[in-house]
């Protein structure tokens, strides 16, 4: 089975996925967090037969371990609302079902429209076609078409990387907190992940574990970011269209911390009579007729200007691995939880995204 992801990396070969578990709607409200935890609390699964059964299809072949749990991403979501989103649907990629699916909602990187693949279960390389085919017209039939000199072609590589939130609870919380309990866990681990993907996707180091973001990725253009007005804002997408980085069906889209939205907003347009560089919501809104977004995982006095279809977003295994530690805060009666996600993220063509650094 491929993974289904949208167009700009061709040559997608045939990778193992992780197992997938199609919950019914019924299944995903009797999903018990607390039972399930009590259990990996005490090693005694005999009152969670449905929740062990559910790690057990997840693990796969996987021996299992009865302090761990694989959490799958319909319950993750499960507290989730979906809205219309009247100033934003059109941000939202389609992708793979996944862990992704829950954290998407919360994920500025998903909502401007990342490729997605989710399931991966090995390291995963994508060829990608780097330009430089010659075109030439033919004066006649018998005209020979010009021979292609060193055909340029590069590859994506993906690895896992993985990233940990630690949530501690105490054991009279989780016998007392019922389902406004579970609730409360579920909101701290989706916006942990999230938070942390997101992250990662904007500014990871490569280092030290993490990804390598985009603003630390080789070859991105760039635009002046001092005293940035209206042209500057046409420069940046310049920037991407001069490369022929703008993939069919893409679209350039802006990112940026609030208080570069908020001084965009009190920016005149292009002349006395146009409205501001940013029009609508800080928190998403419109810059010069593109889509924008505001988000704290952006470096201060910075704006992203992209096609974000360009960032791939890949995601290891079934669901988020949790990891229940009794012994660490047993003296305090606390119950420590650890959950993992195991991602990688890349710029399939770095000339596709263009960042403004000190604007003022």
């Amino acid at each position: 089975m491929k993974p289904s992801m949208q167009t700009p990396l061709p040559a997608l070969r045939e990778i193992q996925r992780a197992p997938r578990l199609d919950l019914t709607p019924g299944e995903t409200r009797n999903y018990s967090l607390t039972r399930a935890l009590r259990a990996a609390y005490s090693g005694d699964w005999q009152k969670a037969g449905f929740e062990r059964s559910v790690t057990l299809a997840l693990i796969g072949t996987e021996p299992f371990e009865s302090n761990r749990l694989i959490l799958p991403p319909q319950i993750l979501a499960r507290d989730l609302v979906a809205g219309s989103g009247p100033a934003g649907g059109f941000l939202v990629s389609t992708t793979v079902g996944g862990v992704l699916d829950s954290l998407r909602p919360v994920m500025a990187t998903a909502r401007l429209g990342a490729t997605i693949i989710t399931g991966l279960q090995s390291n995963s390389t994508y060829a990608r076609n780097a330009g430089g085919l010659t075109i030439t017209w033919q004066a006649s039939e018998q005209t020979q078409a010009a021979e292609t000199d060193n055909f340029a072609s590069g590859q994506i590589a993906l690895t896992p990387k993985t990233c940990s939130a630690f949530v501690e609870a105490s054991r009279l919380f989780q016998l007392l907190a019922g389902d406004v309990g579970e609730a409360m866990i579920l909101k701290e681990l989706r916006l942990g992940l999230a938070t942390a993907v997101d992250a990662a996707a904007f500014t990871g180091s490569g280092a030290s574990g993490q990804p390598t973001g985009i603003i630390n990725t080789a070859g991105i253009g760039s635009f002046p970011g001092a005293s940035l007005s209206y042209s500057a804002l046409l420069e940046s997408q310049t920037d991407i269209l001069n490369n022929n980085a703008l993939t069919e069906g893409g679209r350039v889209a802006f990112v940026c911390r609030p208080a570069v939205a908020t001084l965009l907003a009190n920016r005149q347009g292009f002349n006395a009579n146009s409205g501001p560089c940013w029009q609508g919501p800080l928190a998403e809104g419109t810059v010069i007729g593109c889509p924008a977004i505001s988000s704290m995982q952006l470096p201060a006095a910075t704006l992203l200007a992209a096609d974000f279809s360009q960032l791939v977003l890949a995601e290891w295994g079934s669901g988020v691995d949790i990891r229940i530690d009794p012994y660490s805060g047993f003296l305090a009666g606390r119950v420590g939880m650890a959950a993992s996600i195991s991602v990688d993220v890349s710029c399939g063509w770095p000339a596709a995204f263009s960042l403004a650094t000190g604007v003022t």
